[in-house]
């Protein structure tokens, strides 16, 4: 089942979407250590400040847009490691060097990017860099929860970001997704530049039968809260949908014959 809500300002049919992992699986999951990538995003905590001067663009507003966890030169860690990361702080700088681990360049991670949205049917979506702060990173709603519900499919990213906090050695930090738990919520991934916008798996207990899975997309909403609050709402009337009726009772009469 999947759903899709909005609100706040819109901008067209598309709407920003957050960084992911690599898309080919083979190579990116298939790993089992990266270091020495490229940390664009710089090396030992680089501020926002710092790294919109190393070249790449950050927007600097009244709350960060760019979340940048540690890089230490010439650091190693698990694959596993640097996907969480990515996927429970949202550590831009982290997707940035994992990606050009696995493609060998921005260019040819987008490259990689296009042709893996085309065989699956993703036109709605397009990725222009990995780290998700570009506003020209785009996606429909629609596509998001295809997008969604194929992550969901992958047992390494459904652990991920299932995980309310990082088990990285020397990192700390807790989901960004602060659903998780909530009425079946295990996922997937938050997304803030402009306004607050979440895609969300849900295995939803409607109290009959086994539960629902529900993937499900909210973009532009006015704050985290707002968003939180239309997904629990949501995912409430689906809930409330689900009654038993009773087909019949012992000694009843429906008709008769002669």
């Amino acid at each position: 089942m999947s759903a899709e809500t909005s609100g706040g300002r819109r901008r067209g049919s598309h709407r920003r979407v957050t960084g992911g992992t690599a898309p080919d699986q083979e190579r990116a999951l298939g790993g089992s250590v990266w270091g020495e990538a490229t940390p664009p995003l710089g090396s030992d905590g680089m501020t926002a400040e710092q790294a919109r001067e190393s070249g790449h663009e950050v927007k600097v507003a009244s709350k960060p847009v760019a979340t940048i966890a540690a890089m230490p030169t010439g650091s190693t860690m698990s694959l596993h490691d640097a996907l969480e990361l990515m996927l429970v702080v949202s550590a831009s700088n982290y997707a940035d060097a994992v990606s050009t681990w696995a493609f060998g360049s921005r260019s040819a991670f987008v490259r990689a990017t296009d042709a893996w949205l085309d065989r699956n049917g993703l036109g709605g979506i397009t990725v222009v860099e990995p780290t998700g702060i570009d506003p020209r990173n785009t996606a429909t709603a629609a596509d998001l929860i295809t997008l969604g519900a194929l992550a969901m499919g992958n047992e390494t990213i459904a652990q991920i970001v299932g995980m309310s906090t990082l088990a990285v050695p020397g990192f700390t930090g807790s989901n960004t997704n602060t659903l998780l738990g909530t009425d079946g919520v295990r996922g997937i991934k938050t997304g803030t530049l402009e306004g607050s916008n979440l895609l969300y798996s849900s295995l939803l207990d409607v109290g009959i039968g086994e539960p629902l899975t529900i993937t499900g997309a909210v973009l532009g909403g006015q704050d985290r809260d707002n968003v939180n609050s239309d997904v629990r709402a949501l995912l409430g009337s689906i809930r409330a949908g689900f009654h038993e009726v009773p087909l019949a009772r012992r000694g009843e009469v429906y008709g008769s014959y002669t």
